[in-house]
Formats: C-alpha cells, sequence, structure tokens
C-alpha cells in the first residue's frame, strides 16, 4: 500500500490500519484528518458512485473501495465507470456493491457454513476484519438469519440449511456450549445495568477523591512526560493507589522517559501500553501490563480502557455464555485486541452510548461484585 490520490487539491496515500491491518487513508503531509469518511465520500463520488451506492458502509468499507482503485484492481458495478481504467472482466465477478449484511448472507449462501474468520477473508481479504463485520454479523444471528453453532471457532450458516462442522471440531465445540452455562446470580449487561453501577461509582467517596487527586496530577504541572521528575511522581502515586506491586519505581520512570510518548497518548496509540510495560528491572525482564493500562489512561481516558483482572473475568465469562464475540482468553493481554474486545462488548450489548471511561468504571465494580479475587 502507499499510492496516492488528490482530493479537493489535498493528496492523500493508502497506508495500513494498525487496528485492523487493511488499507486506511492518510494525508501524505501527515495532518490529522478529521473526517475520514466525508474524504472517502468525495473520492468515491469522483469516480462514479452515486448516493445510494454508500448506504450504511462504513469507513473501512469505503476506505478498501478506495484502495482497489488506486491500486488498479477495482472491479466495478459496470465495465467503463468514470475514473476506473478498462480492463477485462469475469462476468461472474460483477454484483452490486452490497451492503456489510447482505456481503454476509451472500457468501454463507454460497459456501454454506464459514467461520467468522472465513467470512472475513471473503470479504476484505484477511481476518484483521473480524472487529469490523462482528456487529452485522451477530445481528443476523440475534435475528435467527444465521445459525451459529460450537465455539472456537464457531461455526455460521443459514437458518434452514444444514451447518457442515469438520469433524476435527464437533467434540470441541460440543464441550465448549456445554461448560458455558449462565450463572443465575449474572445480569446481562444493559443499559439499566450501567446506569446502576455509574451511580454507584459515585457514591464512592474514597475512590472518586482518589480518581479526582490523580486526574488533577496528570493533567496539571506534571502532564508532560518530558522529564523524569514528573514521571516519577506520577508512577509513584498509581503504584501507591493501585497496589500494582512495582516494587523499584526509577526504573520503570526512566523506561517510560525514554519511550517520549506525550504524541502517542494524544494519538490514543494503543501499542503504547504494551511498550511502557515491557521493562527490564535489574536484568529482569517485567511485564506490568495493568499498570501500563493505568498509566496511558489516566493521560487519555476516552481512548486507554483501563486493564485490570476484574475486567478480565467478566469479558471472559460474557464470551463463554453469549458468544459476544470471538476471541482466546489470551487477547486481553494483548492491548490494541482487549481494546477491540471491549467495543465489540459495548456493541453487542447496545451500550454505544457510553465510553471506553464509563464502561470501565461499570465493568470493574460489577467484576469485584461478582468475580472477587480469592486470596
Amino acid at each position: 500500500m502507499g499510492n496516492t490520490f488528490i482530493v479537493d487539491g489535498i493528496e492523500y496515500k493508502i497506508v495500513r490500519n494498525p487496528h485492523t491491518a487493511g488499507p486506511m487513508i492518510a494525508r501524505v503531509d501527515n495532518f490529522p484528518i478529521e473526517n475520514r469518511k466525508e474524504i472517502c465520500r468525495r473520492f468515491l463520488r469522483m469516480h462514479g458512485w452515486s448516493e445510494d451506492m454508500f448506504g450504511n458502509k462504513i469507513t473501512n468499507d469505503l476506505e478498501r473501495q478506495i484502495n482497489k482503485i488506486v491500486n488498479g484492481s477495482y472491479i466495478p458495478n459496470e465495465v467503463g465507470n468514470p475514473g476506473t481504467k478498462e480492463k477485462k472482466i469475469d462476468p461472474s465477478r460483477i454484483r452490486p456493491e452490497m451492503t456489510q449484511t447482505e456481503e454476509i448472507l451472500f457468501h454463507l449462501k454460497s459456501k454454506g457454513t464459514m467461520t467468522h474468520g472465513e467470512l472475513s477473508v471473503a470479504m476484505y481479504g484477511d481476518n484483521f476484519h473480524m472487529p469490523n463485520i462482528n456487529e452485522s454479523l451477530q445481528s443476523l444471528v440475534r435475528k435467527g438469519i444465521v445459525i451459529r453453532s460450537g465455539a472456537r471457532p464457531a461455526y455460521y450458516s443459514l437458518s434452514g440449511t444444514e451447518t457442515n462442522i469438520p469433524a476435527q471440531h464437533k467434540e470441541r465445540s460440543t464441550h465448549a456450549i456445554r461448560s458455558s452455562r449462565r450463572r443465575e446470580d449474572i445480569p446481562e449487561p444493559s443499559v439499566e445495568q450501567v446506569e446502576l453501577w455509574l451511580h454507584q461509582w459515585d457514591e464512592l467517596e474514597d475512590y472518586t477523591a482518589q480518581e479526582a487527586a490523580i486526574d488533577r496530577l496528570f493533567h496539571g504541572e506534571f502532564s508532560s512526560n518530558d522529564n523524569l521528575q514528573n514521571i516519577l511522581i506520577k508512577c509513584s502515586v498509581l503504584n501507591d493507589f493501585y497496589s500494582t506491586n512495582i516494587f523499584k519505581i526509577y526504573p520503570v520512570a526512566k523506561h517510560i522517559l525514554s519511550l517520549n510518548i506525550d504524541e502517542r497518548l494524544k494519538k490514543g496509540d494503543p501499542s503504547l501500553v504494551d511498550d511502557i510495560a515491557k521493562v527490564s528491572i535489574n536484568n529482569k525482564d517485567k511485564y506490568f501490563y495493568s499498570f501500563a493500562s493505568k498509566y496511558c489512561s489516566h493521560h487519555n481516558q476516552l481512548d486507554f480502557p483501563i486493564y485490570d483482572s476484574y475486567v478480565h473475568k467478566v469479558l471472559k465469562y460474557y464470551r463463554n455464555v453469549d458468544r459476544f464475540f470471538e476471541f482466546n482468553e489470551s487477547d486481553l493481554k494483548i492491548y490494541s485486541k482487549f481494546k477491540d474486545i471491549l467495543i465489540q462488548f459495548r456493541n453487542f450489548y447496545k451500550l454505544d452510548k457510553y465510553n471506553l471511561k464509563e464502561l470501565d468504571k461499570y465493568l470493574w465494580q460489577f467484576g469485584k461484585e461478582y468475580f472477587p479475587n480469592n486470596y
């Protein structure tokens, strides 16, 4: 990916999306784009798209089409669309532009039974787009249009058709279903539940006072991370308030200083958490994952949700009972994947009105109540 194009006199390029590994547009001069979707729409209009072709396509879908055009592999609805190259096209590959839901149904009708990853590959050419199609796929499951069978991996097929699970996966899938029983004492995630726990949070005098003090520290005089003293103070306070059990703060602070993190914090770069977490103390490699997520979150709460054991347990439980998203438990320890899983949790249970910080307050208290640590 790397070809360029111009919209409204500004030159853009195709780069790799760090979250999905698919194509993404960016300005050649590296200035931020305020509205990627609108730039995509303008470009595609220049290449013959009418308004009804956009439908409910998300930005990633539009960027995928732009990449095909820019790289000369775009298959138009009919030969000779404005802005595309005349070339021989296999008629069997030409079909009208589809919504994401329509394309899922198209592939399931063609192939019969497919995994989430296989659908992603069929639609996007890779399995990094699984988070992008999850909401449409699970919506079809909830409506009974698509049937889901088994787990890890789950298999999807159209309702009323035979589901063909490979023999080597049948026993494992059956076992996964049997072991995923819902606890009667645990309520399903809902707007009412989130509101209940957010209200509870406001009643926790010690935690709210502690959070206010930390926010004052992280967004006041000591906000920057370009000198060791600022970082030392913030690390020490976090370690004390959250009991993160880091017994030697100084090498952690020096490590953070060496990463030059302020710009990455502003951009919400998820790879930063893993970079901060990996530190060497007395020639021993450490991985302070939860601490790193807290350090980043207190600088930018909307882009960096906090990882901790309570949130981990809640996400694992609902994966097992509701299959809200397919992931391995180890994915929760890779921050970019952890954040994607949280977003899929929010989408699946229709909690879109809440930001990641509010979701964090809910999940942490909920996990502490229903999945307490056994000391």
